[in-house]
């Protein structure tokens, strides 16, 4: 037996606190990244008006932000509510000299993005010492959502899911891939109903069984996924989850800030990760009668797929047979939980 130097000593607590390390300074920096002011990147605004009108509105947002929106024409007040109703458009500006112009925005879509546009006109209009614009909201969020009901919907599915699967590594070492499925099935549905009561319950989101079933979808993709990964992934298993669901997969689900306000990177992320599809999905089903479901739904189908081939693959190695038999002990056992292995420690499990 090697001695256990204070070298060694020293490697194995860095070892250990190495991710807990990483993962205290990459939180609050993404998040903060994500979340402390607003960085718009071809939001698009639609004005009804002349187009003179348009350009000196163009201009304007220009100078506030190079890149930050795409400004359109629109013929119609009633053109620019339908664009702003349908998610066409973040926003429409009427321009109705000498009244105030008017601002169309949709709450539902999000709040935090409404709030900060017309910040930016309300600026823009005491910059030009005229009127601040009157505001109108074509979908407005029901009395018991603040604007991030959505999100804290979805959230606790990929809470359950990362949970329950951190349980079953820990206490159900034993159990076949297909006992710890169901249990990642049953405490999905757990999950889905709990929130699915509570929301309706509060009047934060309509009672509407669709987000029900949702909710308990996003609740599988999640859980099933971190399942297959944990015995392929062993002593990565946590960094990499914990990254994927919570550093990056928190920030740029647009659950609170939305997509075109985000920074680069987690813009990109939020049209492929799980999360940012579960919101996508109870955002459209709770507000916008299910309108652009099938992009979100098929991605959420993909992570699916995936999360069956990983557990399908882990029952595969996990068979038993003849070689991997051994003093009562499986291949799948010795699937069942990451292992951290320093040089010149004992192996952890």
């Amino acid at each position: 037996m090697s001695e256990f130097t204070p070298l060694a000593a020293g490697r194995h607590i860095a070892s250990i606190l190495l991710f807990p390390f990483l993962f205290a300074i990459a939180l609050p920096l993404i998040f903060e990244l994500a979340f402390h002011a607003p960085q718009p990147h071809q939001v698009p605004i639609a004005v009804v008006g002349s187009g003179s009108q348009v350009e000196a509105i163009s201009n304007e947002l220009q100078a506030v932000n190079s890149g930050g929106f795409r400004v359109e024409q629109v013929r119609s007040e009633p053109a620019a509510e339908s664009a702003v109703r349908d998610r066409d458009v973040a926003a429409a500006i009427l321009e109705r000299a000498p009244s105030p112009p008017v601002l169309y925005v949709a709450k539902a879509a999000s709040s935090i993005r409404a709030s900060y546009l017309q910040g930016v006109f309300t600026q823009l209009a005491l910059d030009a010492r005229t009127s601040p614009p009157q505001l109108v909201d074509v979908v407005p969020l029901l009395p018991g959502d603040s604007g991030n009901a959505v999100f804290f919907f979805v959230f606790p599915m990929l809470m359950v899911g990362i949970i329950t699967v951190l349980v079953l590594l820990q206490r159900a070492q034993k159990w076949s891939i297909e006992h710890r499925a169901l249990a990642v099935v049953g405490m999905g549905a757990v999950g889905a109903v709990a929130a699915y009561v509570t929301v309706v319950n509060l009047n934060a989101l309509p009672d509407k069984p669709a987000l029900l079933l949702y909710a308990f979808f996003l609740s599988q993709v999640i859980g099933q996924l971190l399942l297959g990964a944990a015995p392929i992934l062993k002593q990565y298993f946590l960094p990499i989850a914990m990254t994927f669901s919570l550093v990056v997969g928190v920030p740029s689900a647009g659950g609170t800030v939305p997509p075109d306000l985000l920074p680069v990177g987690l813009r990109y992320l939020s049209d492929v990760l799980p999360l940012a599809q579960g919101v996508r999905v109870a955002r459209s089903v709770a507000y916008f009668h299910g309108a652009d479901l099938l992009a979100p739904t098929m991605i959420l189908v993909a992570w699916a797929v995936v999360a069956l081939i990983g557990l399908a693959f882990v029952r595969y190695r996990g068979k038993p047979s003849d070689d991997t038999r051994s003093d009562g002990v499986t291949a799948t056992d010795q699937l069942t939980m990451p292992s951290l292995s320093v040089e010149g420690t004992e192996t952890v499990t």
